[in-house]
């Protein structure tokens, strides 16, 4: 096989001034200027995005020139680096480049997709006389390729058992056309009344469609296995298989079935609801409908829904409890089954595109006006619990612990937003205390929360008096002793 190098169509003048990176199409007036010429190239030709190919970035330097220029670096990017494109490839120190030389830069990019790539190409230079920069960019656009003829299918309406046209398109994105070109299906569930088609060739750029005859055994999706056999500018014979997605879907009808749908907003990992709607935008009514759901990362408790009639014109929610572990875009495959007024099943699918959100102003207890003091072996603790948010908290409990404090808690219950609720807890203790943890958890729908926060203690010691009693029995035994004088002196008078 023959090796093809292309020149991109680009040549870039770029002065050298004092280590102002230089404008391009600068003009040049003498050979003091420092004249660059850059120029691009990739091999093969016709690069494919079946493997990484070479893109090579040459640099020359005229005759004329008085400065040989160092190449400190060499980038390649996919799209403006400034604008956030990625870089493919960089090369470092890969050379000099004398007055009057040139020298080829090889990079090693690829693409996973076909179609015109604009490239941003970054030199750093220095001249070696003066150490003055100088800075190279360009951009150039690059065609990649389909490795081989593309292959898409559609079928046209039908009923299960019945057939019906099945379209297949091949597509020649090469620049060469290709010769002897044989298609053949093969499929699980589905007959084709002949399985191949021949075409004499294909032309460069153009597309075939072969129209087979298939007959499947359901409606639904159908792997069907599509295997292209072709000969190619080289003389080669090459063969390439695809496996197509084809839907085999009921017969149009006037109208359809219209299907949207929205996700409450949650928590990551609480559960929330999905909410298909189902319009009937049917002539007709339908009957007999079921809605099921399915989609990747998340969990359903239950994927299937069912309704009994809709009328034309009508629209009905169907609800599906559902869990994702993070917030952000999610898709939902969505199928509809119905029975029209004539008694024929049909199917509806859609793919809805939604968003996991987490509440906008949930609930969130904070404590206020909080403190605890420690007496006699026990610990007092006085809070409000506030709701600084926008949604009601239930279930609210506190709870203490720790080091010489028994664990205990008290619930507080459901606290309303920008509502507070006042509580007291007492526990006993075993020594002594500073501080104290203290955990608030609260639900938020089916969400638990909880957070733990630090409370210094204030210790109350009970002061006792001085002399052991003493004072108190002195007093009892001087009124005692007042009494008997008292009697004798009496009955002395007497």
């Amino acid at each position: 096989m023959t090796t093809h190098r292309a020149v991109a169509a680009l040549v870039v003048l770029l002065a050298a001034s004092a280590g102002v990176p230089p404008a391009a199409g600068a003009p040049a007036t003498t050979a003091n200027d420092g004249l660059l010429y850059l120029t691009t190239s990739t091999d093969p030709v016709q690069p494919t995005t079946s493997g990484n190919f070479s893109f090579t970035a040459q640099l020359t330097n005229p005759d004329a020139s008085r400065e040989t220029y160092s190449i400190r670096s060499v980038s390649v990017y996919d799209g403006d680096p400034s604008e956030g494109g990625d870089r493919l490839d960089r090369r470092t120190n890969p050379g000099r480049v004398a007055p009057g030389g040139e020298t080829d830069i090889p990079l090693d990019i690829g693409f996973d997709e076909s179609g015109a790539k604009t490239l941003y190409v970054t030199i750093d230079a220095r001249a070696a006389g003066s150490g003055d920069p100088l800075t190279v960019e360009t951009t150039t656009t690059v065609e990649v390729y389909d490795p081989a003829p593309r292959i898409e299918a559609s079928a046209a309406g039908t009923v299960a058992g019945q057939p019906t046209d099945l379209t297949i398109g091949v597509a020649n994105g090469l620049d060469v056309p290709v010769r002897d070109v044989n298609l053949e299906l093969a499929a699980d569930g589905v007959d084709f009344d002949e399985s191949s088609r021949v075409d004499s060739s294909v032309a460069a750029g153009a597309e075939r469609e072969f129209t087979f005859t298939a007959t499947p055994a359901e409606l639904g999706v159908r792997d069907i296995e599509a295997t292209l056999s072709y000969t190619d500018d080289d003389g080669f014979r090459r063969t390439t298989t695809e496996t197509l997605d084809v839907r085999f879907r009921s017969p149009d009808l006037a109208g359809s079935i219209d299907v949207g749908g929205t996700v409450d907003p949650a928590f990551p990992g609480a559960e929330t609801t999905l909410s298909v709607n189902v319009t009937n935008g049917l002539d007709q009514q339908v009957r007999q409908i079921a809605v099921a759901a399915a989609g990747e990362g998340v969990e359903f408790r239950t994927d299937r829904r069912v309704g009994t009639q809709l009328a034309s014109g009508e629209g009905r929610t169907f609800t599906f409890p559902v869990t994702r572990d993070s917030a952000g875009a999610q898709s939902f495959d969505v199928t509809v089954t119905y029975t029209t007024a004539n008694g024929v099943e049909r199917q509806t699918d859609r793919t809805l595109q939604t968003r996991f959100t987490e509440p906008a102003n949930p609930a969130e207890i904070s404590l206020t006006g909080t403190e605890a003091v420690a007496r006699e072996g026990e610990l007092e603790l006085s809070a409000t619990a506030s709701n600084l948010g926008g949604g009601p908290a239930s279930s609210v409990t506190v709870e203490v612990g720790g080091e010489n404090v028994s664990a205990s808690e008290y619930f507080v219950g459901s606290v309303d937003s920008s509502d507070f609720a006042a509580f007291t807890l007492t526990t006993g203790t075993t020594g002594d205390v500073s501080t104290v943890p203290v955990t608030v958890s609260y639900d938020v729908g089916d969400t638990e929360r909880s957070y733990t926060q630090e409370v210094s203690v204030q210790t109350v010691e009970t002061v006792e008096e001085s002399g052991g009693g003493g004072f108190p029995i002195l007093l009892v035994g001087l009124v005692v002793a007042a009494l008997v004088v008292g009697g004798v002196l009496i009955r002395r008078r007497n």
